[in-house]
């Protein structure tokens, strides 16, 4: 089960999504972490959609199958491509994916 603590506060920062518990489940890959999160930009947010088991894909987007979302405060992507937003935010430090 992950906890359901997504965001880490830095220097006054609320916005990095800490996905290190989530990588902690052994069906959890790097390339395969597109059926674990899905993101939409939202103005000047990005709105994280996080399904624990693994349940979205590529082709389909589920809210239902949502079980956390997380708002990643004044937060823009410039690209809607899952790997890009996925480096975007490992360049900003906005992400945090260790394996504890």
């Amino acid at each position: 089960m992950v906890k359901d603590v997504w965001q880490e506060l830095a220097k006054g920062r609320n916005n990095i999504l800490d996905l290190s518990a989530l990588m902690q489940n052994d069906k959890v890959y790097m390339d395969g972490l597109i059926s674990f999160i899905s993101f939409e930009q939202a103005e000047e947010h990005l709105i994280v959609y996080i399904n624990e088991n693994g349940g979205f894909s590529k082709e389909c987007f589920d809210i239902n199958a949502v079980t956390d979302i997380v708002t990643l405060h004044n937060t823009l992507v410039y690209s809607d491509e899952f790997d890009d937003v996925i480096k975007q935010l490992l360049q900003n430090n906005q992400i945090v994916m260790e394996y504890l």
